[in-house]
């Protein structure tokens, strides 16, 4: 079943604010404070008649100034919904090994012993402070 005129827009923002939170992660060390992000459509015709959609990724670097860069597009898209998947797709594949580094320097750290020389670890100060786990409740058969 198709989505309706407005379902469609809600999907298509959902998406964008899906990419954009990506692109924070990947673009992070290139931007500025005051940076954001915006995703252009653009619909170009074919020579046939037909016409397919651009979608790019922009950044702004305002307030240094009002220009802009093409961080990437995606091109000759059938949909715009085909531009959209296919951006947050490219950058979930870019965000993967930066996550994974992140991870890998966290359990690192958390494995280490604490700079107060008690031997803990930050794991095991996460578990001393942690509730203890709840018991769970068994349901009579009366």
């Amino acid at each position: 079943m198709a989505m309706s005129k407005y379902e469609n827009i809600i999907w298509e923002e959902k998406m964008k604010e899906k990419i954009m939170s990506h692109a924070g992660i990947v673009y992070a060390e290139e931007l500025l404070p005051s940076s954001h992000f915006h995703i252009i459509i653009a619909q170009e015709k074919k020579s046939d008649g037909g016409s397919f959609y651009t979608t790019s990724l922009l950044v702004i670097y305002a307030p240094v100034g009002t220009g802009y860069e093409v961080l990437f597009s995606t091109r000759e898209r059938e949909t715009v919904g085909d531009g959209l998947e296919a951006m947050l797709e490219i950058l979930q594949q870019k965000v993967a090994p930066l996550l994974k580094e992140q991870m890998l320097a966290a359990d690192k750290e958390s494995h280490n012993p604490l700079s107060d020389n008690s031997g803990k670890t930050q794991l095991d100060l996460l578990r001393e402070l942690a509730p203890p786990p709840r018991a769970k409740r068994v349901a009579s058969a009366t």
